[in-house]
């Protein structure tokens, strides 16, 4: 018994290992599953800083496909925003534009979430990832950014904001125990003339 039990953990753990390595290999998305079956994703650039790899943001494969195919498919919801609040046809100049429209649409109840405006929100949040990525390749190419500029932009989970993270952290509380050594040295002084003048 023991031994059926052993092959068919043998068995799951092989398959998935091999369902990771495929889904690496194809690139698979596994996050905006809203979008990720109608318009094609691509990982980021992968920067490698201070000797390890750091993935950016998931971005459209195509920026400008991208864009023809969320206005087909959310054509009516697209068409009411763009009446409402007098915008342009979406594209990638006006997109956040279309984001806080529809937005503020959700908050105001006038439209009710749905799965098409939740498609649209997290094309629009690949939009943001899109800008970021720019942003990034932007800074990097100058060589004499400061990690703050370039922390601030990098994914929550990627080695170099950890590591920034946990620089600042460090400062935070260096910077916490002068001033407390500061305030305790002021408050040694006030007892100090306190005592002389009893």
């Amino acid at each position: 018994m023991k031994k059926i039990i052993a092959a068919l953990i043998s068995l799951t753990l092989f398959y998935s290992s091999t369902v990771c390595i495929f889904a690496i290999e194809n690139q698979e998305c596994p996050y905006y599953e809203e979008i990720a079956d109608v318009i094609e994703l691509k990982k980021g650039p992968v920067l490698y800083l201070n000797e390890k790899r750091n993935d950016t943001y998931w971005e459209f494969s195509d920026n400008e496909e991208a864009f023809k195919t969320i206005n087909s498919l959310e054509h009516d919801l697209i068409s009411i925003l763009s009446t409402n609040y007098n915008l342009d046809n979406l594209e990638k100049s006006n997109w956040l534009d279309y984001k806080n429209a529809l937005e503020n649409e959700i908050s105001l109840n006038h439209i009710s979430e749905s799965f098409h405006t939740q498609r649209l929100l997290t094309f629009f949040n690949v939009c943001d990832n899109c800008d970021l990525n720019n942003e990034i390749r932007q800074i990097v190419k100058t060589d004499d950014y400061s990690m703050d500029e370039l922390a601030v932009l990098m994914p929550y989970t990627s080695p170099y904001y950890k590591e920034y993270e946990r620089k600042a952290t460090i400062n935070t509380c260096t910077t916490m125990n002068v001033q407390y050594d500061k305030l305790s040295d002021k408050w040694a002084e006030a007892i100090t003339i306190l005592i002389m003048l009893y």
